[in-house]
């Protein structure tokens, strides 16, 4: 076969090809889904995300092992692939925003709990003898007393600003592996 019939060859199954991209897609959906879990696991790419307060209490901001990072998929289909996640509060997570107490004149923030209490998900009526009172910054406190004192539980915020941490972010290498991923499918020439 002559290399003018071998690229017409080519050249006819392209169309054919275009019409199915599944294949590609599932390989690029495994492959997107590695490098955003490795988004949370450095804590934000191309740029570092700010650190949340909750930092300064031995807890993490959206690194590793969250449930919001278990919850990205990929769904390959013949004519697209879509990534994300079904958690409502990820776009809060992404872009920033404010968030306001709804039902109630204060949000709780923890700022005394244990780890073991936060994975249990305890809120401010979970505790007993417990009293409100104003720190020296003026700020609404939760207060728990215990014997020998008092342990500060929660503070009360109207409202708190979560700053942008931008995790559904592929990187331009990743993206130019991609287009070499569809190039090799559309010519016949992608080895899985």
């Amino acid at each position: 076969m002559s290399s003018i019939e071998s690229l017409d060859l080519k050249l006819d199954s392209i169309p054919k090809r275009l019409k199915d991209l599944t294949l590609p897609n599932r390989v690029i959906g495994e492959l997107s889904l590695r490098s955003i879990r490795k988004n949370f696991r450095v804590g934000g790419r191309p740029k570092k995300w700010k650190p949340s307060r909750r930092k300064l209490t031995g807890h993490k901001t959206l690194i590793n092992t969250t449930a919001l990072m278990r919850s990205i998929s990929a769904r390959p289909e013949k004519d697209k692939l879509t990534i994300g996640t079904n958690k409502i509060y990820a776009p809060l997570m992404h872009y920033g925003g404010t968030v306001r107490a709804k039902n109630a004149k204060f949000l709780t923030i923890p700022i005394g709990l244990t780890p073991l209490q936060m994975r249990q998900g305890l809120r401010a009526r979970d505790f007993k003898n417990t009293f409100i009172a104003k720190s020296r910054f003026s700020s609404l406190i939760i207060f728990q007393k215990e014997a020998g004192g008092v342990k500060p539980l929660f503070l009360l915020k109207p409202s708190v600003r979560i700053v942008p941490r931008p995790f559904l972010m592929l990187q331009k290498r990743d993206k130019n592996e991609f287009s070499a991923i569809y190039l090799n499918y559309i010519l016949g020439e992608f080895h899985k």
